[in-house]
């Protein structure tokens, strides 16, 4: 991070002449604190203000000793860590908690501190996170900040407030758990060489050994994708190295004690520790050894601790001796970066042979309609899905996926997660009904149906006509053997669907043909205008769609019904359809006056041009009162008489 300019460089501030904030700020600093200790404060507020607006370099100068108070406090906090070490305080100022941390700079010091902070539940107010270049005495204490671009040592100083003041007992709970995700976020930076290196020579491994025992192209691809993932694919955090033994049960796993890299350093905690049968392994823990596959790719249980809260990537990669034997299993765990998911999945090593397999498959023909659909789909799951599933199971889903988006259908799949870490559920649906509010209620579903209390979503809005949303529900995947799949499906369909899919079903249940029952569902879909879908249910809309076809292809050009609710206090509704000119409510009103209503209101409903129709009417009418001595009639209404004029 270059340094700020020198105040004899810096263009002035406020008036001609007048020095800028900052040049402001160094020479107070040197008043009060002396030349050395004040040139480390203002060389650490260059770092601090260097890309401020105007408007808060102006407001320095409104408390320029508050402001040498605090940087000079951060300098101290700098100056008393030990070289290597890493110096984490939680304390107080001005009635709130504030978070002080210095230590070598590193990449994911800043994401790490804030995911712990927003997981413990914690409001972040304010971040200050200056890196300078630094050079210290042979005791180990400052004598020069600078710039950090080219610095050969660069330190970082974290300053962050929090929004509320804490109890002591919960100062210490925090340091605890900061000082925890900060030395993983340390130990996988420090390792970040040996994971690299490591993951060459496992590349470099199968090549030579993997055509033994699998087909080359398959063997290619996996080392090419470590490759990949070394191109700044991959954020590397932890690795580790599992024996093949003999356990006296048959083969079995045990942790190799001096391969921990990363988060995975400390071999204490592993499963692993003694030697485990791979016959009483659940499939996520056999990982390749477990399939006889060169690569196992899925997510984790665990979260990572490290720069972002999501569960992390494993890649297990079978090591063959050279005999062609499976001997080892070398994993990796990590997270893929920004770039990876930013890169089609149609280019990436494995995933490109696993979509040209699909291809092929499904008989596809370059360059055509269908194979850009189903690139597109391909596309649009979620990485990590991809990886994980096999290629059958994954051309299967894509292929109902398709059927589904071409008949522009709400469709929803469950299945056991490959791993073995969940149950995975694939919703599609047109792009225009997907919404936030939609996505949470239908997780709320998932939520209750497999009592899952914690769900990973992943939202697609490729290319094309359908939303694509992707559930991964971390509950145990037997789950999905007590759940009804369908009516969870039918409550998700329900859900997401529309008046007019609403009509639709209504009409595939009262027309005795479905195909007719789907041609009319198309040619009335989007034809009603919503005050007409306010004020008629599905059920009418079919009888009226009937009334409309009786007339557009019969030979009466008008129809009349009367519809009673039952209820006297509701009105009567009157519903005409008529072909032809529109209807005249001079000569129609006193129609229905001669048979005994009055009529005391007309809605008109506009057929849009999805039908083909214009100009439905909708009026409400009461009967004349019958006099009888000593008694008195209720008057219901009719309500709504509909009619077409070009139907």
């Amino acid at each position: 991070m270059p340094q700020r300019l020198s105040a004899s460089q810096e263009p002035g501030w406020g008036e001609p002449g007048e020095p800028d904030p900052l040049s402001q700020v160094r020479r107070r600093a040197r008043q009060r604190l002396g030349q050395q200790q004040g040139a480390l404060v203002g060389a650490l507020g260059d770092a601090v203000y260097r890309r401020a607006t105007a408007e808060t370099l102006q407001g320095l100068t409104e408390d320029p000793d508050g402001v040498v108070d605090f940087l000079a406090h951060a300098v101290e906090v700098l100056d008393d860590r030990p070289p290597g070490e890493l110096a984490l305080r939680v304390g107080e100022r001005d009635a709130t908690t504030v978070v002080e941390i210095a230590a070598d700079d590193a990449p994911f010091l800043v994401s790490t501190v804030l995911e712990e902070l927003r997981d413990a539940g914690e409001e972040v107010t304010e971040v200050v996170h200056p890196v300078v270049g630094v050079e210290r005495d042979a005791h180990g204490r400052l004598a020069r900040l600078g710039s950090a671009r080219d610095a050969p040592a660069r330190e970082s100083f974290i300053w962050l407030r929090l929004g509320r003041r804490l109890a002591d007992a919960e100062r210490d709970h925090l340091r605890d758990r900061l000082s925890r995700v900060l030395g993983d976020a340390r130990a996988a930076t420090a390792d970040f060489a040996a994971m690299t290196a490591r993951a060459e020579t496992v590349a470099a491994e199968l090549r030579r050994r993997g055509p033994l025992r699998w087909d080359p192209g398959e063997v290619e691809e996996v080392a090419a994708l470590l490759e990949w993932l070394l191109d700044d694919h991959f954020v590397w955090l932890g690795a580790r190295d599992y024996r093949l033994v003999d356990t006296g049960d048959g083969p079995g796993l045990v942790v190799d004690a001096d391969s921990g890299l990363g988060v995975m350093r400390d071999p204490a905690g592993s499963s692993f520790a003694e030697p485990v049968p791979l016959t009483s392994l659940p499939p996520e823990a056999a990982m390749g050894l477990g399939t006889d596959q060169p690569l196992t790719v899925s997510r984790t249980n665990r979260r990572s601790t490290v720069h972002k809260r999501v569960r992390m990537i494993s890649l297990s990669i079978t090591a063959l001796n050279d005999r062609g034997e499976p001997a080892a299993e070398r994993r990796f765990l990590g997270l893929f970066a920004q770039r990876a998911y930013a890169e089609p999945a149609s280019t990436t090593p494995v995933l490109r042979r696993k979509l040209e397999a699909i291809l092929t498959a499904e008989d596809v023909v370059g360059h055509s309609h269908d194979e850009r659909a189903l690139r597109t789909l391909f596309e649009a799951l979620p990485k990590h899905e991809l990886f994980a599933v096999d290629t059958e199971q994954l051309r299967a889903t894509i292929v109902e996926l398709l059927e589904a988006q071409r008949r522009q259908d709400v469709a929803l799949w469950c299945h056991a997660e490959s791993a073995g870490r969940g149950i995975v559920a694939v919703l599609t649906l047109p792009r225009e009904r997907f919404n936030a509010g939609l996505r949470q209620r239908v997780q709320q579903v998932l939520a209750e149906h497999f009592g899952a209390e914690e769900i990973d979503y992943h939202l697609s809005l490729a290319e094309g006509e359908a939303a694509l949303l992707h559930f991964l529900l971390h509950v145990d995947p037997r789950a999905i053997e007590r759940v009804d799949l369908d009516a969870v499906e039918r409550r998700v369909v329900e859900m997401a669907s529309t008046w007019d899919d609403a009509v639709a079903g209504e009409l595939h249940r009262s027309v005795g043909s479905q195909e007719h029952a789907q041609r009319l569902a198309e040619r009335y879909r989007g034809a009603f205008d919503e005050a007409y879908q306010a004020a008629t249910g599905p059920g009418e809309a079919a009888t009226d769609i009937a009334a409309l076809e009786a007339v557009r292809t019969g030979d009466d050009p008008v129809t009349l019904r009367l519809v009673a609710t039952g209820d006297p206090r509701t009105p009567l509704r009157a519903r005409l359809v008529k072909r032809g000119a529109e209807v005249e409510l001079s000569a129609f009103v006193p129609l229905l006056e001669s048979l005994g209503f009055v009529v005391v209101e007309q809605v008109p409903h506009r057929l849009l041009p999805a039908a083909r129709s214009t100009s439905p009417l909708t009026t409400r009418a009461w009967p004349r009162p019958l006099a009888r001595s000593g008694t008195s009639v209720p008057r219901p209404t009719c309500s709504t008489a509909w009619s077409s004029t070009r139907a």
